[in-house]
């Protein structure tokens, strides 16, 4: 998930190491307060990563390419309306 939007693509992994491929594909909501084109193109630069103080570091050899951290999700509740029997016997 890049902050609003649903993403898929492939990698491989190993150890440290990280290959994304450029073929990522995402729905394109708009995501207020989020660099999700900056995330997106930092990923296929990458072929190295680690976790520091909760944040992701994309490497590119020994170059730090970017650094993101997971934000906060907003809860969203959705409540069902029902009709009690009065308003079904009107209907």
């Amino acid at each position: 998930n890049t902050g609003c939007n649903n993403m898929r693509g492939t990698f491989t992994s190993t150890d440290s190491s990280i290959s994304i491929s450029e073929q990522i594909i995402s729905t394109k909501m708009a995501c207020p307060g989020y660099n999700e084109d900056g995330f997106l193109k930092s990923l296929p630069k990458a072929n190295h990563y680690r976790f520091e103080n909760g944040m992701m570091i994309l490497m590119l050899d020994a170059t730090e390419v970017s650094r993101w951290s997971r934000q906060p999700v907003k809860a969203t509740i959705k409540t069902a309306r029902t009709k009690t029997a009065a308003q079904s016997e009107r209907a």
